[in-house]
């Protein structure tokens, strides 16, 4: 039998988890301007992933003008997403569920979470001053174990190898990602406020 002269194999990606991101020029104005408002009406905020921080209640965009402009803004994303998990964008859309504020500085980390009860979650950074803390990605437990246990020792970490993504935060960047893919935010080497605006899509027919 003849060995192949060229021992590369193939390699095809079945099971890849999208991280989808842009950087945009979103005038943030009317946003800040409305964290500013819900900070001054409720200081205390609320604590749910975050250690340290602030994080505003959870709300619907149409709730504040600013919010309904930006989240229609947001949607106009959507089709891309749907076509990438190969669902019509002409039968269904993603909408808002719901959508928060976060601040953070120095220390203030947000933990290891999911966003359950939507398909896709998001961030938009606001305000993202220098050595603002990264948005970071796990790969799931199971496979980070299967990974952790090799015994080999890998040269370099490829998609296939890596058990964590890290996506620097900037001013007009939106991220887009799986509401089960595990994330947080990690800390800040300023102590001047990384604001941020958080939201939730889920899928409905499109009539």
């Amino acid at each position: 039998m003849r060995l192949p002269t060229d021992k590369r194999l193939n390699c095809d990606f079945y099971f890849p988890t999208p991280i989808w991101w842009s950087d945009t020029s979103y005038d943030n104005t009317e946003l800040l301007k409305l964290f500013e408002f819900l900070k001054e009406d409720d200081p205390k905020g609320v604590w749910l992933s975050n250690f340290g921080g602030y994080q505003t209640r959870n709300f619907m965009p149409k709730d504040f003008p600013a919010t309904d402009n930006f989240i229609k803004w947001i949607q106009s994303f959507g089709g891309s997403c749907l076509d990438d998990f190969g669902l019509d964008s002409k039968k269904y859309k993603l909408t808002c569920g719901n959508i928060w504020f976060n601040e953070n500085k120095g220390r203030d980390i947000n933990q290891l979470h999911i966003h359950g009860g939507s398909f896709i979650a998001g961030t938009y950074y606001l305000k993202i001053p220098k050595g603002s803390g990264d948005i970071i990605f796990y790969r799931n437990y199971l496979e980070e174990f299967a990974l952790a246990t090799v015994t080999a020792q890998y040269d370099r970490y490829t998609a296939l190898s890596g058990v964590t993504a890290r996506y620097p935060p900037k001013e007009g960047r939106v991220v887009l990602f799986p509401a089960w893919l595990q994330h947080g935010v990690l800390p800040s080497e300023s102590e001047e406020p990384r604001i941020s605006l958080a939201f939730n899509l889920r899928i409905e027919e499109n009539v």
